[in-house]
């Protein structure tokens, strides 16, 4: 041990860099120390060139060879993309950040598949989520669609949509349940920067004003426009044409809200007792429905005057659908259901009006059958 100890105080004497470039004059005097030193020297020196070409192989993109034990090993990973790397150039990532994400318990190569070498080459190819996160049922199969919305529009365009990472962050992935309100605004805040115009209209609305105040059960884009879908089982959700009813009394009819809100009640059910709500469980996708009167993304109360529901713009809103009606529009009632308590005129007239067809449907089916047995009759008479 002493020969290497003597031998690599001798070649400290020159100034080298981290690349292991050696002075000759050290190396001479290690030499001539003897010859144990000079075995020694040679042992340093052979070193010191490893370690340089392990650097200069990572400048190239051509890093050397590592064990798995290695590789799998975040802490050599952070010591080059660590907050106290010496390397700038490599992207710095923060330990703490590592530590608080939902994926905490993964390590780098986890995620970042490709990499084989420590140091590894500096282009490494975009993380596929996908392979955790949407594993089809059965294995993959040939054309199979994703899962992902985004990741299906970007099958069909040459534009650039966002990726997981734009969403969820890169490497501090918070959980996605249970979202609290300062993180809701972060989420809308991220859809804004490509949806700036319906973010706008959203902040104005009632979900937004209530979103700012703090409200934790207030829907955010993804309420309504969910990412994920679950294959084919709900290859319709969110407010597409199949689902916006669904997706709007998912909150109004919910019994609790109703209660910690003062919500009214009877959402769905004025909604299908009426003519529109009736059209559409007979298939007719035409019919309106929730936001055909209430907006889509710029919700306001009736009372409010920008709303569309207002008495003074259900002229204008109606008249979407229905060109030519009048002011007398805003008189009717909307969510009507007929109850002696609430609307007992109603009640008695939507009670009378099904007695009367009961009994019309009554007395033509009787007079049918009066006509057949007179018919019956007659035969055997003759």
């Amino acid at each position: 041990m002493q020969p290497f100890l003597k031998a690599f105080i001798l070649m400290r004497r020159p100034a080298r860099d981290r690349l292991g470039r050696l002075g000759n004059v050290g190396l001479w005097e290690a030499a001539r120390a003897g010859s144990a030193c000079r075995w020694a020297a040679v042992f340093l020196l052979g070193t010191g060139c490893i370690g340089a070409a392990a650097a200069a192989g990572y400048r190239s993109g051509e890093g050397l060879a590592a064990s798995a034990a290695v590789v799998r090993d975040d802490t050599v990973c952070l010591g080059c993309h660590g907050e106290a790397a010496r390397d700038s150039a490599a992207p710095t990532i923060s330990g703490d950040e590592l530590l608080g994400s939902t994926h905490a318990t993964l390590v780098c190569v986890d995620c970042h598949r490709d990499v084989k070498t420590a140091p590894h080459s500096r282009q490494l190819a975009p993380v596929d989520c996908a392979r955790c996160h949407e594993p089809p049922p059965g294995g993959a199969k040939k054309g199979e669609a994703p899962a992902s919305r985004h990741s299906r529009a970007a099958r069909q365009t040459s534009a650039k949509l966002p990726r997981c990472p734009d969403c969820h962050g890169e490497h501090g992935t918070p959980p996605a349940i249970g979202a609290s309100p300062g993180e809701a605004r972060v989420l809308v805040g991220r859809c804004a920067e490509c949806h700036a115009g319906e973010s706008h209209e959203y902040w104005e609305s009632v979900h937004g004003e209530e979103l700012a105040r703090g409200n934790p059960d207030v829907p955010v884009c993804a309420s309504c426009h969910p990412e994920h879908l679950h294959r084919a089982a709900t290859e319709r959700s969110g407010v597409l044409e199949a689902g916006v009813v669904a997706t709007c009394v998912s909150c109004h009819d919910d019994p609790g809200l109703q209660e910690q809100y003062a919500l009214p009640g009877n959402r769905l059910a004025s909604y299908l007792g009426s003519y529109h709500g009736t059209a559409r469980q007979l298939g007719d996708t035409r019919t309106a429905n929730c936001v055909s009167c209430h907006g889509y993304h710029d919700i306001l109360p009736s009372r409010d005057p920008r709303s569309a529901t207002n008495p003074k713009n259900l002229e204008r809103t109606c008249g979407g659908c229905h060109p030519g009606v009048t002011e007398n529009v805003a008189k009717g009632q909307v969510h009507v259901l007929a109850t002696k308590e609430g609307t007992a005129l109603l009640y008695y007239i939507n009670l009378g009006f099904r007695w009367f067809t009961f009994a019309i449907i009554g007395a033509l089916v009787g007079h049918i059958g009066l006509e057949l047995l007179g018919r019956w009759r007659g035969r055997r008479g003759d």
